[in-house]
């Protein structure tokens, strides 16, 4: 489920006087009345009027009527109804119309009805004023910018901020309009599977089945077994059951090969030849097949082997290839990550979301993240249950401290005359940003490269994005002791 902004941005000048021109419409479906004129307040303070309904007979008049509305905000408990009830009236009046849940109801089952009839986000009361303005916001831009752009030549905007994931994006979806292998290239947890996920919902086989095999979990001698459906056999030699194949089980459906790298040399040249005979028949009688390795997507070539993965092998599996980032490729989208994954953890464990302070949010895009996705979930669900106020806050995300520990090694390597060439341009770097008090341009010609290149290096050593100014041992006004 999509998930809630935590963190104010001030709007510029400009940015206040549209809004103040564009007057939005929202329809606040809330069966208590005190709350509803409360919130109605706090929107028309915000240049958005509000139309409001009591119950799910006058939400459904509301919505069968021809006045413009730009989103619906809509409370689970009604009188006479239910609030879901009324998110499935306005996905069939006005399939346009984003819903966002604002109930006191915080139980995953709640969550999953909301999402399943249409909402394209769920809040819990109480809710904060800010929080609750920039999710109605957002909604509203976000699907302002579908209607926009649905009848447009130029390609739909990827969701995501970072080049390297709109790319993979922009990929994934053309490889699910067709029915030829996939192949995923990442490192380990960069979110290769949800991508296969992605790109399975997208398919014409979206209603199918989605079955997946780790190759690195299942021992050798199983899997060929779970493949294909070979008979089991114990240690000493006798059989006691046969395995029903998962290329025919998920027929019709998508079958997804995770670590493809780590199959047997049997299992590699058994599965290239059903890949040649899948090829000759019919999408309802045969499964799409995805598959992902584990390499470095900035090094690896078409032809190039990976572990022991057979060069044939790599050419029929990857008819389409999506080249997956990781996070220090992706810093721009740690923020929208943060976002998903808090309220994921949140609803899962049944706790409010937590804020992320400005600061804490700094902290997470400039670390490097060299367990990508992965590390970046433990690392959130230690902060939200350790967070005593609600607020993920710097002190929280103590384990990202690494950072100096990891500099001040690569600086005693470089010291001791055993670091490499690519360490000493990056202390090279650092030096140069902190001499020119992190101005780019300044350490683009002290260094004697161009501005580009620096920009580059920076995103290739997943250094911080805003470099830290030098303070003015004279200013009193500073703040802070210890920064």
């Amino acid at each position: 489920m999509r998930a809630t902004s935590h963190i104010a941005e001030k709007p510029s000048e400009t940015d206040a006087a549209e809004e103040k021109k564009a007057t939005q419409t929202l329809l606040l479906i809330d069966g208590d009345t005190n709350s509803a004129a409360r919130i109605s307040e706090m929107f028309e303070n915000h240049h958005v009027a509000c139309v409001t309904c009591s119950s799910l007979a006058d939400a459904t008049t509301m919505l069968q009527q021809e006045q413009p509305l730009d989103a619906a905000l809509v409370d689970l408990n009604l009188p006479n109804g239910d609030g879901i009830e009324a998110i499935r009236i306005a996905r069939k009046t006005r399939p346009d119309l984003p819903c966002i849940v604002l109930s006191a109801r915080s139980d995953t089952p709640s969550v999953v009805l909301a999402m399943k009839a249409g909402a394209v986000d769920y809040l819990t009361k109480p809710c904060r004023p800010s929080t609750l303005l920039s999710t109605v916001s957002r909604a509203i831009d976000d699907q302002r910018h579908k209607t926009h752009t649905t009848h447009a030549t130029t390609p739909r905007r990827s969701r995501w901020q970072s080049p390297a994931m709109r790319q993979a994006m922009i990929d994934a979806r053309d490889a699910a309009k067709t029915n030829s292998p996939v192949m995923l290239v990442g490192p380990p947890g960069s979110g290769k599977k949800s991508i296969a996920q992605w790109i399975h919902r997208k398919s014409s086989r979206a209603s199918q089945c989605f079955i997946t095999i780790d190759a690195s979990h299942v021992p050798q001698n199983r899997v060929e077994q779970e493949l294909f459906g070979k008979t089991l056999t114990n240690q000493n030699g006798s059989t006691h059951a046969h395995v029903t194949p998962k290329i025919q089980a998920c027929m019709g459906g998508t079958l997804y090969i995770e670590n493809l790298q780590c199959l047997s040399t049997k299992a590699q040249a058994e599965l290239l030849e059903w890949i040649k005979q899948n090829q000759s028949t019919s999408p309802e009688k045969s499964c799409r097949l995805i598959t992902s390795v584990v390499a470095d997507t900035q090094h690896l070539q078409p032809n190039a082997r990976v572990g022991q993965l057979r060069p044939d092998l790599w050419y029929a599996a990857s008819v389409y290839r999506v080249n997956v980032p990781g996070l220090a490729q992706r810093s721009q989208d740690i923020p929208r990550l943060c976002e998903n994954i808090v309220s994921h953890i949140c609803a899962t464990h049944h706790l409010r979301v937590p804020g992320i302070t400005r600061k804490a949010m700094e902290l997470l895009c400039d670390y490097s993240w060299p367990g990508n996705i992965g590390e970046l979930h433990s690392v959130l669900e230690h902060a939200i249950t350790h967070s005593d106020d609600r607020l993920i806050g710097p002190s929280d995300l103590a384990h990202l401290n690494d950072l100096d520990v990891k500099k001040t090694s690569e600086s005693e390597d470089l010291e001791n005359g055993v670091g490499s060439i690519e360490a000493l341009t990056k202390t090279s770097l650092i030096n140069a940003l902190e001499a020119c008090q992190g101005n780019r341009r300044r350490a683009a010609k002290r260094l004697k490269v161009s501005l580009r290149t620096i920009y580059n290096m920076i995103n290739r050593y997943g250094l911080p994005k805003k470099q830290p100014r030098k303070k003015n041992t004279t200013d009193h006004t500073a703040r802070g002791s210890g920064a």
